[in-house]
């Protein structure tokens, strides 16, 4: 989340190209892209950024958490292996 406030802050605070903020951060360009189309999507201001916990943040740019995925085995072959989320 400090990534995210920082590329927030960077674009709407200073007005950074998403090349730039991507160099500064070490992230990818789409990295900067995706982190502002989300706030821009969830209709976030830098003032709202900035007011926001990094809990709350969170939940505004990627929703309510869902539970954390567990690792089972395939049933095509007993080495595959893949992510799953866990039953509700």
């Amino acid at each position: 989340m400090k990534k995210i406030r920082e590329i927030l802050r960077q674009k709407w605070v200073l007005g950074s190209s998403h090349r730039d903020e991507a160099r500064s951060l070490g992230v990818s360009v789409g990295a900067v892209s995706s982190a502002v189309a989300r706030a821009t999507h969830a209709g976030l201001t830098w003032s709202d950024v900035e007011a926001l916990g990094e809990v709350e943040l969170e939940h505004r740019l990627f929703g309510a958490r869902s539970s954390p995925a567990r690792r089972v085995r395939c049933r095509i072959s007993s080495t595959c292996t893949r992510n799953v989320a866990s039953p509700v």
